[in-house]
């Protein structure tokens, strides 16, 4: 999380699946600011105390620094960290973080919309233009665009090298 490579969810939903946990996302983000991990505790202010931090008496589970670097990272305030400022994308959306709006030249993200029996991927404006397209059509477009451009074949085994070293990388 500190590096910042995948968002708060993502990091979550993969919590979840390996420990058989099922921690909802607005109690996973409460958690994680918790200063309790490095050793304090909040004390809330009380009639004429101002509120503070004290030592708590367990052991810390990470440093002071690491608990301030993720703080960091989520209020975006950091991007020395990410992989030129991109976080990992969900399967769905290897291209949010790439693509303009058509319409008013704003970011891109991705989400998915839950329907009645399946979960719906868009990629969609971040401002009110209203701008969203179903994210396998803008996929399926995007594939048939790369599959257009020819390589010569020493250039096409660098590629994949990269690829496959990058895919075998602990992130």
């Amino acid at each position: 999380m500190a590096k910042g490579k995948y968002t708060t969810n993502q990091i979550r939903l993969k919590m979840n699946a390996m420990e058989g946990a099922n921690i909802s996302s607005t109690s996973f983000y409460r958690a994680i600011k918790n200063p309790m991990y490095y050793g304090k505790i909040f004390i809330k202010a009380f009639k004429e105390e101002e509120a503070c931090l004290v030592d708590a008496t367990h052991e810390s589970l990470i440093s002071e620094s690491l608990f301030y670097q993720v703080q960091k990272v989520l209020s975006g305030k950091t991007w020395e960290e990410r992989p030129q400022g991109k976080v990992i994308a969900h399967n769905h959306f290897p291209l949010r973080g790439f693509l303009k709006c058509p319409k008013c030249g704003g970011h891109i993200t991705g989400s998915g919309s839950k329907g009645k029996k399946n979960v719906y991927y868009y990629y969609h404006c971040n401002s009110t233009c209203g701008y969203r397209h179903s994210s396998d059509s803008v996929n399926a477009e995007f594939d048939r665009e790369l599959k257009k451009i020819e390589f010569h074949d020493g250039f096409t085994q660098l590629i994949k090298e990269i690829l496959l070293n990058l895919s075998s990388i602990d992130i």
